[in-house]
């Protein structure tokens, strides 16, 4: 039997203020994904009292109307009850919230429906340019100023020089990266650009469009980070953090137009920015959820999964009605690298501000634990490509010795015993640094990215998308005490899916899932992670939404 059980539900929508009954709802939320809903509205005259349905009057809606979608569930029984204020009283549950695109109508023999598609309130980020807020994203960059640097006058008072000084330094400090590196650094930094439009003042006329409207700066308040505690792993956090200022005030801001860092921000909405860029590049996700959006560290593959009950199953056979997955692996991997330059920041190397010269490329990361199949190597990310590693002649000057390195031998010979000297590559085979566990987070990733399945089961709103999942196929076994039929497996939900149908009485969860895993493969280095590689915190899920 179930969990997860109810007697009765109802629909309804707050359309621009609007109430209007709703017959049936679908929707999924995806991670880093804008969810979309659909709904159809019950239409026609009510046999009682001849009264005309409100959906009606909805032929007259307007673009971006206001809309809200909310479920009521009565008689909640299992593990469902603790959502309800009293167990087994009615839940109110706010299902979507976000601006109706339009109506249409279904009339088949019989049956007569007005449909109604709405999009998160998530799409705000995606109204404007990311260099303005009231710049569309195709506007030529010849209206817009720039964003990415901005002019300081030379010294001595000379004309016409400018230094590139990003507008992210401010928020990208050692501090504020190894202490929450979304809402300390990345968070502050997009408010800013929707808090000034770079638009030309003389020309349209008014400072900032986010003042009218705040579209923008709403959606990203409604955002809740869930702590990104950046890693440095031994390295030097204060170059790391003016290194991720470099790279997103400059690098990822002209993916494709190194010449015209203005022209590629212009055409770049913040959306894209953030979830196009940005996520991937510092391996964060992006939640969506009716009322708020989480930014997390998520990892694929992570051992620990949400046990939101305490039953030491996400999703347990008895909750499940059907499921399909498969373990399809496209190719043995025998080994991921990351490479990145070595050498000295000082500009030894005869470059300005130590810049590598092309060539001078080493393996930073390496995960290898087979014999057979292909090798990946992938540059490492802009932020971590500078490798450094001590010098083999330096062995007295910057010795190691047992576990710590030595760096006052030679200024101060006598005053310490003489340390152990050792050479770089001994050294180095026995770190375990960020590269290596980045190497092998994405060596497990590469592994698992096919495999995938769906399962679906009864209404709950337990399961955020993001969520690593165990679950078991069926919680039969073959005979009283024996083993269970189902296998026990891991896996990442990626969407979450509701279908509700109120004059039915039906509603049903789905899930979709990917880098499925069994219970051995949980345990392993070459398919599955301990942590994330670049943040000291774990993510293993959340709660999609809670009754109100």
């Amino acid at each position: 039997m179930s969990d997860f059980s109810c007697s009765s539900l109802r629909l309804w929508a707050v359309v621009g203020g609007v109430t209007v009954d709703v017959a049936q709802f679908q929707c999924s939320y995806s991670m880093n994904t804008i969810p979309k809903a659909s709904c159809t509205l019950a239409a026609g005259q009510e046999v009682t009292t001849g009264g005309v349905s409100t959906a009606h009057a909805l032929t007259t809606l307007l673009q971006q109307t206001w809309t809200e979608v909310y479920v009521e569930v009565a008689g909640a029984s299992g593990l469902a009850a603790p959502y309800a204020a009293t167990p087994s009283g009615t839940n109110t549950y706010l299902l979507f919230a976000g601006w109706a695109t339009g109506t249409g109508y279904s009339h088949t023999y019989g049956g007569l429906g007005i449909s109604l598609e709405i999009t998160h309130w998530l799409a705000a980020l995606t109204f404007s340019s990311a260099l303005a807020e009231s710049s569309h994203p195709q506007n030529p960059s010849q209206f817009t100023f720039n964003a990415a640097i901005h002019p300081a006058g030379g010294g001595g008072g000379a004309g016409g020089h400018f230094v590139g000084e990003t507008v992210a330094s401010p928020f990208f400090t050692a501090a504020a990266i190894q202490n929450d590196f979304w809402n300390d650094v990345l968070l502050p930094w997009l408010q800013n650009w929707t808090a000034v439009d770079r638009f030309n003042v003389q020309q349209f006329g008014w400072q900032k469009n986010d003042s009218q409207t705040g579209q923008a700066a709403t959606a990203l308040g409604l955002f809740t980070g869930d702590q990104l505690p950046f890693d440095p792993a031994g390295g030097d956090a204060e170059l790391i953090a003016a290194a991720m200022a470099q790279d997103v005030g400059m690098a990822t801001m002209t993916p494709s137009d190194p010449a015209g860092h203005m022209r590629a921000l212009a055409h770049t909405t913040i959306w894209e920015k953030l979830v196009g860029e940005l996520a991937p590049a510092y391996m964060f996700s992006v939640i969506p959820l009716p009322n708020r959006a989480l930014v997390v560290p998520f990892i694929p593959g992570l051992r620990e999964y949400w046990d939101p009950w305490g039953t030491e199953w996400t999703i347990p056979g008895r909750d499940i009605a059907s499921i399909n997955i498969n373990a399809h692996v496209p190719r043995p991997l025998c080994a991921f690298g990351i490479y990145a330059g070595h050498g000295a920041r000082a500009g030894l190397h005869g470059e300005p501000d130590g810049d590598f010269p092309k060539g001078q490329q080493s393996i930073g990361g390496w995960f290898g634990p087979r014999t057979d199949g292909v090798v990946i190597i992938k540059p490492a990310p802009r932020y971590l490509s500078h490798l450094f590693m001590p010098s083999r002649a330096a062995a007295d000057s910057t010795a190691i010795k047992a576990n710590a390195q030595r760096s006052n031998a030679f200024a101060f010979p006598g005053n310490c015993a003489a340390p152990v000297e050792r050479q770089p590559r001994p050294v180095k085979e026995e770190s375990f640094g960020v590269m290596d566990k980045l190497a092998q987070a994405l060596y497990a990733n590469e592994t698992l990215r096919d495999r995938a399945g769906k399962i679906t089961g009864p209404l709950r709103f337990d399961i955020a998308p993001g969520t690593t999942a165990k679950f078991e196929g069926t919680s039969g076994t073959f005979a009283l005490g024996s083993a269970p039929i189902g296998e026990v497996k891991f896996g990442t939900i990626f969407r979450v899916g509701f279908s509700l149908n109120a004059q039915q009485g039906s509603a049903s969860t789905s899930f979709d899932l990917v880098h499925i895993r069994s219970a051995l493969e949980n345990t392993l280095d070459e398919t599955s992670v301990e942590r994330h590689p670049l943040y000291d915190r774990k993510w293993k899920g959340a709660q999609f939404i809670a009754p109100l």
